[in-house]
């Protein structure tokens, strides 16, 4: 599998000879302008705003169809690896899972097979100067990316073309999808759906996973974040 990052498409290309044409104060008010946008829709790390330092680039659908198989194989080998270690190979089992707190121990010991039907992943690649294409990580935790991916995008576009923000909609939301796919799984649960996003003390992420809850409750869903010292488990009062 190839990809090519790095060849602009000629909308990509003339929207880069027009910022980089632009008197250099204004390009970097409008730069300022961009990221301010982006932190308002959560792209943050903890207080501190994820830098908006790359023009957005679309890549052709044929590409995006060949890394969609490749992390959807690469997912379903380590969903494999896991089942293995646990089932039948409990001591590197405990070497993998050692650094759990008790309650994800507890969850992992009694509904790890509960996991396997709730599991979204995001592949990270690593793309060389040839095209190659290698993962260097798979997280099926964090659903964070999503909502840096949206709120980058939208940060741009009402900075550099506001009156083009509608055209938005247009397009698949990655945030809306990660709802999307969340209920999807959800649907064998007791109604009315109520989600907890379970993050540690302090967690980085906790803007992210503020804002989906926000996109929860838009859709009518009760959500709230929690700590697993506040999480309400099954048959609690």
């Amino acid at each position: 599998m190839r990809v090519q990052l790095f060849d602009l498409t000629d909308a990509a290309r003339r929207a880069d000879d027009r910022l980089a044409a632009m008197d250099s104060t204004a390009r970097d008010e409008l730069a300022r302008e961009a990221q301010r946008r982006a932190s308002a829709l959560g792209l943050m790390r903890g207080a501190t705003p994820i830098p908006l330092v790359l023009s957005p680039c679309s890549l052709p659908r044929e590409e995006l169809a060949a890394l969609g198989r490749g992390a959807r194989s690469i997912t379903s080998a380590l969903v494999q690896v896991a089942r293995e270690l646990i089932e039948r190979r409990p001591e590197k089992a405990r070497l993998l899972f050692h650094h759990l707190s008790p309650l994800e121990s507890e969850a992992l010991a009694t509904r790890w097979r509960e996991a396997e039907d709730l599991l979204h992943s995001r592949i990270d690649w690593f793309v060389d100067g040839a095209g190659n294409v290698k993962a260097l990580e798979v997280n099926a935790t964090i659903p964070a990316m999503q909502i840096y991916s949206d709120a980058a995008v939208r940060g741009w576009v009402q900075a550099v073309r506001p009156g083009r923000e509608p055209a938005l909609s247009a397009n698949p939301s990655n945030a809306e999808w990660l709802l999307d796919a969340l209920l999807k799984a959800a649907r064998g649960r007791a109604q009315p759906v109520k989600v907890q996003l379970l993050h540690r003390e302090g967690d980085p992420q906790l803007t992210e996973l503020t804002t989906l809850a926000e996109m929860f409750k838009a859709r009518g869903i009760e959500a709230r974040t929690c700590t697993p010292a506040d999480v309400t488990l099954d048959g609690d009062p």
